[in-house]
């Protein structure tokens, strides 16, 4: 049994290349993200990296997001032009990829 309940998930990306976003909370309460990456390689073996994000640190990992975004500026709306619509997906298991 998971020691996590997932709160949240979005999905983005394709190709070769998939990317998760997930909100969790472990047994404390504690809320953290998860930023993942899947990654196909050689026909059907997949490679997964992941970071955790901690909660003290979410304030400190937003706000570099933004400055990244308004970096990028019009690169950014180029590329949401583009995106199709997102699709919410349900809670996935830890053994997906």
């Amino acid at each position: 049994m998971p020691n996590y309940q997932e709160l949240f998930t979005r999905r983005f990306g394709g190709g070769k290349r998939t990317y998760y976003l997930d909100v969790k909370q472990d047994t404390n309460g504690d809320k953290y993200i998860v930023i993942s990456e899947s990654t196909r390689k050689d026909g059907d073996r997949k490679m997964r990296n992941r970071v955790m994000v901690w909660k003290e640190d979410f304030h400190s990992l937003f706000e570099c997001l933004r400055e990244m975004k308004e970096f990028l500026g019009d690169e950014v709306v180029a590329y949401e032009d583009e995106e199709e619509e997102e699709e919410e997906l349900p809670a996935y298991q830890n053994d997906r990829l």
